[in-house]
């Protein structure tokens, strides 16, 4: 396990893997293990894998906040937002000061492809905070809450939202993230 995570650490990926499931096969029960496996699949692309490992890591340890986070990251990517709404909501109610898991929630909350997944008011208040713990000045939780408003009905305050984050980001000289905002 130990040797498949310093692996990875340096890049190699493949090999990385390798170790991390014949550590997982020694010591099937291990969440830790679980974990590792899970996180590397993840950052290497094969999410649905990654959610089963994820998955497992929760039977075994059920409050592990980071665990239900990476799920909950997992399953948006798959387009699964009912699950990664549940997994987010529960990784806040471990932890409720997490503005990062705010931002993320808010921002599915606020644009979930489907009409009944979405929840304007919600997404405000975890927009909000997310916001004032970044003290307005992080222009990608911005977004999320100019999306929120918007969902919300508050279309002038989503404009001016907006447009602050975009000026931030300009500010910032991220290009990328101007683009997403206009």
């Amino acid at each position: 396990n130990n040797l498949g995570f310093a692996l990875f650490q340096i890049g190699q990926k493949d090999e990385a893997i390798t170790h991390l499931r014949q550590a997982l096969q020694i010591n099937p029960h291990d969440g830790k293990r679980e974990n590792n496996l899970g996180f590397a699949l993840f950052q290497i692309g094969q999410k649905d894998e990654a959610i089963i490992h994820f998955q497992r890591v929760l039977q075994i340890s059920p409050d592990d906040a980071s665990a239900h986070d990476i799920l909950g990251r997992a399953l948006l990517q798959v387009g699964r937002e009912s699950e990664s709404i549940v997994e987010f909501q529960k990784t806040l109610q471990i932890n409720p000061r997490q503005p990062e898991i705010q931002n993320t929630l808010a921002w599915v909350l606020a644009t979930a492809p489907l009409a009944p997944l979405r929840d304007g008011r919600r997404a405000v208040e975890l927009a909000e905070q997310a916001n004032q713990t970044a003290r307005g000045e992080n222009p990608l939780f911005l977004r999320s809450l100019a999306a929120a408003y918007a969902e919300a009905g508050r279309f002038d305050d989503a404009v001016r939202i907006a447009q602050r984050a975009r000026e931030l980001a300009l500010t910032a000289g991220q290009s990328g993230l101007v683009g997403h905002l206009n």
